[in-house]
This record gives C-alpha cells, sequence and structure tokens, in this order.
C-alpha cells in the first residue's frame, strides 16, 4: 500500500480517509498529517482512528446505505398509476393526469410522475401541429 505524500494530494483519492488512516495505523504517518490531508480536526482524526480499531468494516461509509427512503412510492402505488394512466385516463397529458391524480388522493410529483410514465413506455401526449397551406 502506498503511503500518501505529506502537503497537498495530486489525485483525488490519494487522501481518501481510509487511506490515510491506514497510514496512520501503520505508523508511517502522524495524526497531525492525517488531519491536514483529510482537512479535518485532529479530534476527528482521533475518532476515525478508534471507528477503524473497532472494526466496524464499514468504518468509511456513510450510515443510509442500502436503506430505502422514508419518502419513497411504494412500486405497488406506481403500477397502479400506470395501470390508470394507461387504461382511464389515457386521453390526458402528464400534467392534467398529475391533477387528476391529486385529486384522487395520490401524492406524487410531477416529474416523478413523468420519468415513471416514460420508463413504463407511455409518450407524452402533444398536441397535433396545424398544418397552414
Amino acid at each position: 500500500m502506498s503511503v500518501p505524500r505529506l502537503g497537498a494530494p495530486s489525485s483525488p483519492d490519494e487522501a481518501s480517509p481510509a487511506r490515510v488512516i491506514a497510514a496512520v495505523l501503520e505508523g508511517c504517518l502522524d495524526v497531525a498529517a492525517a488531519a491536514s490531508l483529510l482537512k479535518k480536526s485532529v479530534r476527528q482524526v482521533y475518532r476515525m482512528l478508534a471507528a477503524a480499531r473497532s472494526d466496524k468494516g464499514r468504518t468509511f461509509e456513510h450510515g443510509n446505505i442500502g436503506r430505502e427512503p422514508p419518502n419513497k412510492i411504494p412500486r405497488q402505488t406506481w403500477d397502479e398509476i400506470i395501470r390508470l394512466a394507461r387504461e382511464t385516463y389515457s386521453d390526458l397529458n402528464d400534467a392534467q393526469l398529475y391533477d387528476v391524480l391529486k385529486r384522487h388522493h395520490y401524492k406524487v410529483g410531477r416529474e416523478s410522475l413523468r420519468k415513471q410514465l416514460r420508463a413504463a413506455g407511455i409518450p407524452t401526449k402533444r398536441p397535433q401541429s396545424r398544418k397552414f397551406r
């Protein structure tokens, strides 16, 4: 494993927290230098060292990895909306469908609705342009 140099990193991954903390644990780098490389305080580096020593495995990953967002609309609801868009409200454009869904107490965003409709293969309903002679 290469040890990060002191000073400004030449590449974005050179001063990655995992590599710098590993260098501190190996004794190749002191805590003050690690703090300056990571742009964190010495106290934060000691906290990172404690987490790395406790062998949590996912020390430097974000805590929400693998979790569903609390405001995510369930797949079953999207399937029902797509069915309505194909069958009952097939003549409505996206904005009109959004208004109808809002009246029926479906809480979806306009852009989310548009993305789901396009992903399901439902094209946009654009008015036909008049042809002038």
